[in-house]
């Protein structure tokens, strides 16, 4: 999906969606809740399984997004 229609779908404006996609600001329920109707069931658990994989190697901080200075 193109980051306009992303935007039109979830009812937010593009430098919202910008600062939720870099980790500025946390992204809302409503805003996960309407991301969710656009998810087939199969990239829902890839999504979750990836979580799952980078917290075990540590790499998810207490907000639930990924660290990415051990990467580096």
């Amino acid at each position: 999906m193109s980051s306009n229609r992303a935007v039109e779908a979830l009812d937010i404006v593009m430098g919202v969606l910008g600062n939720y996609l870099h980790g500025l600001r946390q992204v809302p329920g409503e805003v996960i809740f309407k991301t969710l109707k656009y998810l087939a069931e199969a990239q829902f658990k890839n999504a979750v399984l990836d979580v799952d994989r980078f917290r075990a190697l540590g790499l998810v901080r207490t907000d639930m997004m990924v660290d990415h200075a051990p990467l580096l």
